[in-house]
């Protein structure tokens, strides 16, 4: 394995190969799948470091805003085998995509709080479906 990643030229020294094109994309794909990830993991703080502010700004039941901050929590237990199962029969690429499409469609929802709690409350809850299939 170790020989692959070299080249001997004529005096026998190791000199490092260049990466091959499939490599840097791996290395991007990588990065990008550690990006959104990232991005994703954020959004599990949202309001639930504020739920006393929360409950009095949006009137909103302290059962309500406990929820709010445990969808991130149980999700994964519930999401987790269907999420695996999905990866491997479809691509990595294709699961990447949908994930960060349901993400960006629930923080579109958590924005719409000033009309409604229960629109950040449904926000949170798409955003931690699409969270363990990252």
């Amino acid at each position: 394995m170790r020989d692959s990643l070299l080249l001997h030229n004529e005096s026998n020294l190791l000199i490092p190969k260049a990466p091959s094109h499939e490599e840097k994309w791996r290395l991007c794909n990588i990065l990008l799948y550690a990006t959104l990830s990232g991005l994703c993991d954020l959004q599990f703080f949202g309001l639930s470091l504020v739920t006393t502010q929360t409950t009095q700004l949006y009137g909103a039941s302290l059962d309500l805003s406990f929820c709010y901050s445990s969808a991130f929590l149980i999700s994964p237990v519930i999401f987790t085998i269907p999420a695996g199962i999905f990866i491997s029969n479809k691509s990595i690429k294709l699961t990447l995509a949908l994930a960060t499409g349901i993400t960006l469609l629930g923080s579109w929802l958590k924005v719409l709080i000033n009309t409604s709690f229960y629109f950040a409350l449904l926000g949170q809850l798409i955003v931690a479906i699409a969270y363990p299939f990252f």
